[in-house]
């Protein structure tokens, strides 16, 4: 390739040109008429498509996205439209898209010596080009747009030199998100990212920031930050300590008439409405034909009435796309305008004329007022129906304990124990066997003396059905086991029938019709609702609130977590409780009615009503089969091979197929602050020597980050209409009492990156955090002083193993609003040089264990998780020691306590396991016939069990068997029992139940 420099000959030289010859160069050369100017400015047409597609040579090459003309000729129909509005934006940006500016550089052989560059001919020439960098802005606090600088052009250094402004709220937690891109990268175009904590700033003092990004590659952007006061007035915001809102206001508009066409102008007109900071953002008026339309449309908007509220107007022409307009729901925008709303008086309507375009005019009707009182509650106290249940049922279960303990009489003075039952997930294995086990304490006779009943997964699938009933304590279960055995027995194949598949699909078809997404939850949930009640049924969850109106049944608590798409459960999990009364999420202090989950709604009122959805959807989101990712699966399989015997390295591994964002420390003010992320100390405010927090992030390789997306997205998750959305995290909410955050997990201390902000929630089985829904039980306002858990999850009952991430009443505060100036000023960027993609452990073996996991391997210990999480929360929690019986072999019950510590909860652990059942009947009752020692010898949780969690139908034997064995379990363990039901009451002695708000 010696010769290379040599053939290269400049086609093209600069020369200098004579200056008085340029004003004659265009002599003589015609003119457009105006009519000429008109057909060539107005908009490309269909049909001009269609022939420049048709004077196209075929039998050519294609470019870069493999597809020929005939390909485009072929499939004209479909993708003809889709390519007209792709050529409509380049003229209206004068601009082609980045992917019609790209080329290849392939070298062509000829005849003779390879080995010489004048054997090989260009093909295509590729124009070397340096990058095109921009800024992208975000402030979700201050803002709902995104922000972003201009694009600088083939430029090693870009500077910008771009100021943005935003209005903040000084109690809020605001973090700007800042992310550098490249425009002219095809795919994976974000250079690095980086999270900037405003706490801070100090009013009237600049801050300049030069941030090193990549201290390998010299990356380094320089901002600068500026706060000031605003002259606008504080603003009224509700909050609890951890999340705030300030009043929400109600924005009726009314599109009147449109003014200034011109005669001969457009005659097909639509007015869009936007309004990027509210809750609706954008609705849009019908056609209106004529030179001077008429609309008296109305649209409401609620929108945050601290923030800069604008309303923009803007006419479209879909005159000339009226076809796909139709089809695409697009048209051609002719003019804009907007208007402030901050300025317009509050309960009046006042109209306004807003200017379009030069003579254009759009005439409204506008009137701003607050909105009704929030219906959503901020507090961390229990719902107003919780705590009026507990008045009723202490004084069933006094009566009870009365009993239990033979008492002769319980004075007025005496303190009632608050005892729980908690039900494991495991499939129709937990359902059965939580049957069995509540029948137990029923035969007992202190069924009255619980006062919550919790369930996870499949627990959750038996109190769903139990409390259809709203007397079954008083009725007995005995009816319900024989029905819930007809039904698990029985034929499924009705589940195919037309009728069936008629009204699951009618069922969707609303659903989405209301604007709310359908997933495999929504078909799980049918399936459960057939296998469970053989019909349709309309139950719904706030309905249950008869079963508890007198207190008549403990109250029941139905679990599901919170999660992120794309994280993994042990990174990120918010717990989430389903109650007759209320839903929420405890972890934030924020509860809606029961009635009004799957509503829309804004800043705690609620914006748009959705029918309660039916309890068999949510008996499909509790307990949902297609929740875990891929890599959770991996992990699972993974960490349990990485050990010699099975069990899981109670030690901290690397993570072994999830990585997190590389991390690019800043500054180390403390040597006990986290790498990368400064949290900024309240009590150090103010000093001269305090800098910004900021934390840095470069983006995986893009192989790596698909892969990381294909194994890390959920198979399906339930989207749910968020209703914390225009809610703020108060600065500083991760120091508040109430707040629980792991403290050992970074996302926590990312407010960005938490529920508030989301769009969706995300909610899946709570067995995908802790087996077990001891979170809920143990919350500060509810703690109880027994918990009687039954765990019949498939695993070894007091193995080690990683924790989980999870998840005063409304006060009306004031506070200054301030205005933030921002100046992005240069970043400086040395060429990337192209690296190793780092490929992730082999994993072709654990594909094969996917569709079947083996059952004798066991799965994380629930009992354990929760002790780890309670001690990363300083909740107390009686430490698990574990004795076995004299054979080496589980108990059927283990009482842990902490002696002499009456604030401890008394625990009560029941594993799902065959000891002495397969010996007696009863307690204290052998088996004696060959039948009855055939039906009591049987292990739940071995290879090819019949109790599999992927088994949902059982013999009669095998149903009869499981309800038995969870009754005997119970049964034999009376005394234990008794004895703890004893202490829980002395315990109660120091603790009040009046301390849950009684």
């Amino acid at each position: 390739m010696q010769d290379s420099s040599s053939r290269h000959i400049p086609t093209y030289q600069a020369t200098d040109v004579d200056a008085e010859l340029v004003p004659n160069l265009f002599d003589g050369v015609g003119t457009l008429t105006p009519k000429q100017r008109t057909d060539l400015e107005s908009p490309l047409m269909p049909e001009e498509l269609s022939v420049a597609l048709k004077s196209l040579d075929r039998g050519k090459s294609p470019g870069l996205d493999g597809l020929p003309v005939e390909f485009f000729e072929k499939f004209w129909d479909l993708i003809g439209p889709d390519l007209l509005l792709v050529f409509l934006e380049s003229l209206k940006k004068g601009e082609l898209p980045l992917s019609c500016r790209r080329a290849v550089l392939t070298l062509l052989p000829k005849k003779g010596n390879l080995l010489l560059i004048s054997q090989w001919r260009f093909s295509v020439c590729l124009v070397g080009r340096k990058p095109q960098c921009y800024v992208q802005l975000r402030l979700p606090s201050a803002s709902s747009e995104t922000f972003r600088t201009s694009a600088v052009r083939n430029c090693a250094n870009p500077t910008w030199r771009q100021t943005f402004t935003f209005y903040i709220h000084t109690t809020l937690k605001n973090v700007m998100e800042l992310i550098l891109f490249d425009e002219d990268r095809a795919i994976n175009n974000q250079i690095s990212s980086l999270c900037v904590d405003l706490d801070g700033l100090k009013t009237g003092k600049r801050e300049r920031e030069k941030i090193v990004l990549d201290e390998k590659k010299r990356m380094l952007l320089e901002v600068e930050f500026f706060l000031e006061k605003s002259e606008s007035h504080p603003h009224p915001v509700f909050t609890n300590g951890v999340l705030m809102a300030r009043q929400c206001w109600k924005v009726q508009v009314c599109v009147l008439h449109l003014g200034g066409l011109p005669a001969e102008g457009i005659h097909s007109h639509a007015i869009v409405l936007g309004a990027p900071d509210s809750h609706e953002r954008m609705a849009s008026t019908t056609k209106c034909k004529g030179s001077e339309p008429v609309w008296d449309e109305y649209f409401t908007f609620h929108t945050d009435s601290g923030r800069d509220n604008l309303l923009f107007v803007t006419l479209h022409d879909t005159s000339h796309m009226s076809e796909l307009a139709s089809h695409f729901g697009r048209a051609t925008a002719v003019g804009k305008g907007s208007c402030q709303l901050n300025t317009l008086p509050l309960n009046e309507t006042v109209k306004i004329t807003v200017l379009i375009n030069e003579g254009l005019q759009v005439d409204l009707n506008l009137k701003v007022t607050n909105s009704a009182s929030p219906v959503l509650r901020l507090g961390f106290s229990l719902s107003d129906g919780e705590k009026e249940f507990l008045k009723r049922r202490a004084k069933i279960a006094a009566l009870a304990f009365s009993k239990v303990l033979n008492h002769q009489k319980i004075s007025k003075n005496c303190r009632v124990p608050v005892v729980a039952v908690l039900g494991s997930g495991g499939g129709v294995r937990a359902m059965t066997s939580f049957y069995g086990s509540l029948s137990g304490l029923e035969r007992m006779g202190i069924l009255d003396c619980i006062a919550y009943a919790f369930g996870v997964s499949g627990s959750n699938w038996a109190l769903g059905t139990i409390y259809q009933d709203p007397y079954w304590s008083e009725h007995g279960l005995d009816s319900a086991i024989h029905e819930l055995r007809a039904r698990l027995t029985g034929s499924k194949l009705n589940l195919l029938t037309s009728d069936w598949l008629r009204h699951c699909r009618d069922a969707l078809r609303d659903k989405e019709a209301r604007g709310l997404r359908t997933c495999l939850t929504d078909l799980w949930g049918f399936v459960l609702e057939w296998m469970l009640y053989g019909q349709e049924n309309p139950a719904r969850l706030s309905e249950q609130h008869e079963a508890v109106r007198h207190g008549q049944n403990p109250y029941p608590i139905y679990a599901a977590v919170n999660v992120k798409r794309d994280v993994e459960s042990c990174k990120f999990s918010e717990w989430v409780e389903f109650t007759p009364h209320e839903v929420g999420l405890p972890k934030y202090g924020a509860f809606i009615p029961a009635r009004n989950f799957e509503s829309e709604f804004f800043m705690g009122h609620l914006v748009r009503r959705h029918p309660e959805p039916p309890l068999h959807y949510l008996l499909g989101l509790w307990g949902s089969a297609f929740a875990k990712s891929l890599r959770d699966l991996f992990n699972d399989l993974l960490k349990k091979q990485n050990s010699p015997d099975g069990k899981q390295d109670t030690e901290k591994q690397e993570p072994i197929v999830d990585q997190d964002l590389a991390q690019v420390p800043l500054r180390s003010k403390e040597p006990t602050e986290l790498t990368g992320v400064t949290i900024p100390d309240s009590s150090a405010r103010g000093t001269a020597e305090e800098a910004l927090s900021i934390e840095v992030s470069t983006p995986e390789r893009f192989i790596k980050q698909v892969l990381h997306e294909a194994l890390g997205t959920r198979l399906s998750v339930s989207h749910v209409p968020n209703f914390l959305s225009g809610h703020f995290l108060v600065q500083n909410f991760e120091q508040f009492p109430d707040f629980s955050p792991w403290k050992d997990n970074n996302r926590d201390h990312h407010a960005n990156q938490l529920s508030p902000f989301m769009k969706k929630l995300h909610l899946v089985d709570a067995g995908l955090s802790i087996n077990l829904a001891f979170p809920l039980a143990q919350r500060p306002e509810r703690r109880a002083n027994l918990i009687l858990s039954f765990d019949y999850s498939w695993d070894k009952p007091f193995e080690a193993s990683c924790h989980l991430s999870q998840t005063n009443e409304d006060l009306l505060t004031t506070s200054n609003n301030c205005m933030l100036h921002m100046a992005l000023e240069s970043s400086s960027r040395k060429k990337t040089a192209r690296e190793m993609w780092q490929t992730y452990p082999a994993v072709t073996d654990a594909f094969i264990t996917l569709s079947h996991q083996p059952d004798d391997v066991p799965e994380e210990s629930a009992l354990k998780q929760a002790a780890a999480y309670f001690a990363e929360h300083d909740v107390p929690f009686p430490p698990v020691d574990v004795e076995a019986d004299s054979h080496g072999e589980l108990r059927e019950c283990y009482l842990f306590e902490d002696q002499g510590n009456a604030s401890v909860p008394l625990v009560l652990h029941f594993p799902l396991v065959n000891q002495s059942f397969r010996n007696f009947t009863q307690p204290g009752v052998p088996r004696r016939t060959k039948i009855e020692q055939e039906d009591g010898d049987f292990k739940v949780f071995v290879r090819c069990s019949p109790y599999s969690t992927l088994d949902f139908r059982y013999t009669e034997r095998e149903f009869d068997r499981l309800v038995q064995l969870a009754r005997y379990n119970v049964l034999n363990n009376a005394a234990l029992i008794h004895k703890a039901l004893a202490k829980a009451w002395n315990h109660a002695q120091h603790k009040s139940w009046a301390d849950n708000g009684v």
